[in-house]
């Protein structure tokens, strides 16, 4: 996925080499192995900060997609909040369609 971005920053025009992709791959291991190698009170002082950093990413990344998806790509709340489509209510009698929370999560993946 790195070498991926680096693709998408070039607009395409970069191609990693098998031997990038295995550097990056040991560059990688070892950069792991190196912060398992800490004693826990680093791990802990780590980890209490790059909470906040995964928190915040995620809520970034949902709102650049929400921001530059184009309307006509996405799926009317009808569909996402579980009373239309096939993730919910497709029999009408309750017993074949999906629980209302399950469907929510499913339209979440659409």
């Amino acid at each position: 996925m790195i070498w991926s971005a680096v693709s998408i920053c070039r607009d395409g025009t970069f191609h990693a080499s098998q031997g990038q992709v295995i550097g990056l791959f040991a560059g990688l291991l070892v950069l792991h192995g190196l912060l398992n190698c800490l004693p826990t009170k680093h791990l802990a002082f780590i980890t209490k900060y790059f909470v906040f950093v995964n928190v915040g990413t995620t809520l970034l990344i949902i709102i650049v997609l929400l921001a530059t998806t184009p309307r006509s790509a996405m799926n009317p709340p009808q569909m996402v909040f579980g009373t239309q489509g096939l993730s919910n209510g497709t029999s009408g009698d309750g017993i074949h369609s999906w629980p209302t929370g399950l469907a929510f999560l499913f339209g979440l993946l659409r």
